[in-house]
């Protein structure tokens, strides 16, 4: 670890957010590079990085930037982040008037003598597209698409659940607990879901330990997301069961699992928190 190099990081999505051109230039080499490796975009020098910065705060003028996590050495960094903004123009030759958007992303940096030499940038483009309205996307784990990876077994609307199904499902579901995303991570969960974790007595203050539907547990999910801002998940596995799927996962507070049964359109109905 680099402590110049890492307060500069640290110091990085502050002066974004600010919407601080020449304080986000002053970070950077006269020689620096800054490569959208998503676009294709590469912006050679302090003069093009000027008129990027500029173009993106036009097109997004709230830009904020957050940072998940990062880490720095003397000659490498990396970041991995959030950006919420409205935007604001043509893209794609599409007209887009001041929609939304949240997504994630992350960052590799070089540095030399105490600056940014080379930036390169790596995000969701889809998740973008789909956010601005350009693009349709079909969540693989929802209803109308969800018949050729669940099968019901019973009248009951118990359902087989598929090894396909599973990992896009935890997938999914850890990107949006990673993105403190509470409407995303509820989308998962039919509306009167039952939630059991030993956190809902210590945070709900509920002895059972449990909580129904989505407005008891949001409201519980998000006094959790208050309580713990650095909040995030690393999937470790997935295991397959005939009707439910367990994903592991390190957290927080330690290793982690979750188990999740589905009803027959692929939405949890009962999920169990367990804690080392």
């Amino acid at each position: 670890m680099n402590a110049h190099n890492a307060a500069l990081l640290n110091e990085y999505p502050t002066l974004w957010t600010r919407h601080d051109v020449d304080a986000v230039i002053a970070l950077f080499t006269d020689d620096c590079c800054y490569e959208d490796a998503v676009l294709g975009w590469i912006h050679r020098g302090k003069v093009e990085l000027r008129e990027f910065a500029a173009a993106v705060f036009t097109m997004h003028p709230d830009f904020r930037l957050r940072y998940l996590s990062s880490f720095a050495t003397d000659q490498r960094g990396a970041a991995e982040w959030i950006i919420d903004a409205s935007f604001e123009g043509e893209f794609e030759g599409i007209a887009v008037a001041r929609q939304p958007v949240s997504f994630r992303g992350a960052t590799l940096f070089e540095f030399r003598d105490g600056r940014i030499c080379r930036n390169t940038d790596f995000w969701d483009y889809a998740d973008w597209m789909r956010q601005l309205g350009i693009l349709t996307l079909r969540s693989p784990h929802k209803a109308g698409d969800v018949a050729a990876r669940l099968h019901t077994v019973n009248d009951s609307g118990g359902t087989t659940v598929t090894r396909e199904f599973a990992e896009s499902f935890a997938q999914h579901w850890v990107a949006a607990w990673n993105a403190h995303d509470l409407e995303k991570i509820l989308s998962h969960y039919a509306q009167d879901f039952e939630m059991s974790s030993p956190y809902i007595v210590e945070i709900a203050q509920q002895a059972s330990g449990k909580l129904q539907g989505k407005s008891a547990v949001g409201a519980y999910w998000r006094a959790a997301l208050e309580k713990m801002p650095s909040l995030h998940f690393e999937l470790i596995n997935v295991l397959v069961g005939v009707d439910s799927v367990t994903i592991n996962y390190q957290g927080v507070r330690g290793a982690a699992a979750e188990v999740f049964f589905f009803d027959s359109a692929g939405l949890v109905v009962r999920a169990c928190a367990h804690y080392a």
